[in-house]
């Protein structure tokens, strides 16, 4: 089970590195009490915005939603982790097709990008700290464009919705529409990890197309399947059925 922090337990600041780094500080430093089901930390601008890995996020200040969740125990053991990204993939593509309806097209990019139309709307950035069989602490980090209307040259697959729709909207009425999501996706975790599994491969970018990606050593053609329990993304060819971990495979055109 996974309990989220209240919204009123909030955490806003101008500006920091990163709202994942911020909150990775609070959780090491003994003084500061993180509330018992965790914290929300906002910002409105990050000088040093992370993505996974060596990976950047560029956001404008005070145009996009920056913020990290704290959340405590969940209840999930650590080779199950991926639920987690899963969760909050599920809400940010439930909030963002509410914004954005059809015939606008809001599909997760394994393993942590919301696309809308091919384009990325949102990333993810979930850092566990683990100790023997149980998740102490989830960092989940969100970034998800709002009001940004350009990007840096080397991101031409980004989007906001002010570029979607081609009006500004509110980021905190964004932030409630998100917990709301994710207090609806969290909850299905709670009827099994099977129903979130399931909802997680049905919005999968790319699922079902045949595709040339590109794997360690060379070329791959196949067509997604869907993902493993831990995480995997499956990529079925014309002879085997292949498995691959974060950064084993790019997809064509990213």
């Amino acid at each position: 089970m996974v309990y989220l922090p209240s919204m009123q337990n909030r955490l806003h600041t101008p500006e920091c590195k990163s709202t994942n780094t911020l909150a990775d500080d609070l959780i090491r430093d003994r003084s500061f009490l993180i509330q018992k089901h965790g914290l929300y930390i906002t910002t409105d601008f990050q000088t040093a915005g992370r993505g996974h890995g060596r990976n950047s996020w560029h956001s404008n200040r005070s145009c996009n939603l920056l913020m990290s969740l704290i959340i405590n125990k969940p209840d999930i053991a650590p080779d199950l982790q991926f639920h987690l990204s899963r969760m909050v993939a599920l809400a940010l593509q439930q909030c963002v097709s509410i914004v954005l309806p059809k015939p606008h097209i809001v599909e997760i990019k394994w393993p942590n990008d919301l696309l809308v139309n091919h384009k990325k709307i949102a990333g993810i950035l979930i850092e566990n700290k683990i100790a023997g069989s149980r998740i102490l602490q989830s960092i989940i980090g969100i970034g998800l464009n709002i009001n940004e209307d350009q990007f840096p040259s080397s991101l031409t697959n980004a989007t906001s919705f002010l570029m979607e729709t081609g009006k500004a909207h509110a980021p905190d009425e964004i932030r409630w529409l998100l917990h709301e999501c994710l207090q609806r996706s969290a909850n299905d975790l709670i009827t099994g990890f099977d129903k979130i599994h399931q909802l997680y491969d049905e919005h999968l970018y790319m699922k079902g197309v045949e595709s040339r990606f590109t794997g360690q050593f060379g070329p791959i053609s196949g067509t997604i399947t869907g993902t493993t329990t831990e995480g995997l993304l499956v990529i079925k060819t014309s002879s085997e059925e292949l498995k691959f971990g974060y950064k084993e495979v790019v997809y064509p055109g990213w």
